[in-house]
């Protein structure tokens, strides 16, 4: 309302110019006023410009239309003080049309730039929260998608690591199926060759049954070759296995005895170890001895030297009082000494007129006798 008391007390000081101005306000339409700002921001028109701006008619509706426009706040202040304002606008168009005139438009401004600040903001925040969203939701389903990624990777290789644990399953129950029947092969064909081939295979009688593990018997006399070549090949399997067996063996004594030296060797470690730290526990000890003795001697030394520093301190408080005493009796002997010279000096004048009063008496009574 400042700037309406302003605007109301110009047009009194200069006549002819409000005068002047009030033909010109009442032969300017109101798009010539807004001109400007219609070229510049097209999508915010001003409404009601129709009409001229400097009749009393449209201010009512020029003032609804800028109140319908501002923000809620505005809207609420307008709302709070709109009986306040119609009166000051009836008496500024009372007193000045230009002045009324200068305020319409002063107000349809504000109004038009609260709502363009307010539309900018709503806008402002619907984009940035519709772009914080699609963020949100991108990222949302990139994460899906890589975890989906992850699951589908996981239980592709479950899978791939349980076929392969049941084929190494597989693979060992077969080596072992295999090496159990070698075994057995290995061990009926060394009963064979260590038994001997029996009486009654090419057409004997047996003198004594075949012994276990011949529960089989013998191939003809075709098949024999075949099953001595086959055999020894085994026995010569088996010498290179025993062979194998023997290395291995030894192979096992040097780490056995490698083990048995490093074994010693940790041992003796183990016992340098705790030796060491007995000596360390010991040489600890005495350090904690030596620095509590010496903790010791430095409370006494520090002690002897704060009583020294205190007796110090008493001998100088009592040089200063016997130097300060021996300073007053020096004064005082001075003073003494001052008062005796003067004492001195005034026997000696009186002496001195003494000696005079004597002559004169002694002259005075030599010339009575003469």
């Amino acid at each position: 309302m400042q700037s309406v008391s302003h605007s109301s007390t110009s047009p009194r000081t200069d006549g002819t110019a409000s005068s002047a101005a009030s033909e010109e306000a009442a032969t300017v339409p109101a798009t010539s006023v807004y001109k400007e700002t219609s070229e510049h921001d097209t999508p915010f028109r001003p409404l009601c410009c129709s009409t001229p701006v400097a009749t009393p008619k449209p201010v009512q509706p020029i003032a609804a239309t800028s109140a319908a426009t501002t923000s809620p706040t505005h809207a609420t202040a307008a709302g709070r003080g709109g009986d306040a304002r119609w009166a000051a606008y009836t008496q500024t168009i009372a007193e000045s049309p230009v002045a009324a005139t200068s305020v319409i438009v002063r107000e349809l401004h504000m109004g038009i730039e609260d709502a363009k600040s307010a539309f900018v903001s709503e806008a402002g925040a619907a984009r940035a929260e519709a772009l914080h969203t699609s963020i949100v939701l991108d990222e949302e389903a990139q994460w899906q998608g890589k975890e989906r990624d992850w699951e589908d990777k996981y239980s592709k290789l479950e899978q791939i690591l349980v076929q392969q644990q049941r084929e190494a399953d597989e693979a060992a129950r077969q080596a072992a199926a295999d090496i159990d029947g070698l075994s057995a092969a290995i061990e009926c064909n060394l009963v064979a060759i260590e038994s001997g081939f029996p009486p009654g295979i090419f057409g004997g009688t047996p003198a004594a049954p075949v012994a276990a593990p011949f529960f089989a018997p013998l191939p003809p006399a075709p098949a024999l070759a075949d099953k001595l070549a086959e055999l020894t090949m085994l026995k010569k399997q088996l010498d290179a296995l025993k062979m194998e067996n023997k290395r291995m063996h030894d192979q096992y004594d040097s780490l056995h005895d490698i083990y048995s030296t490093q074994r010693q060797a940790i041992e003796h470690l183990q016992a340098e170890n705790e030796e060491t730290k007995g000596s360390l526990t010991a040489a600890n000890a005495r350090y904690a001895s030596l620095r509590q003795h010496a903790e010791t001697k430095l409370d006494e030394a520090s002690e002897e030297v704060e009583a020294l520093r205190a007796s110090m301190v008493l001998m100088e408080k009592q040089h200063e009082s016997d130097t300060l005493a021996v300073r007053m009796r020096l004064r005082q002997r001075d003073s003494d000494v001052e008062l005796l010279e003067q004492n001195l000096e005034a026997k000696k004048k009186q002496v001195v007129e003494l000696k005079k009063i004597c002559h004169e008496l002694i002259l005075k009574a030599g010339e009575a006798d003469e």
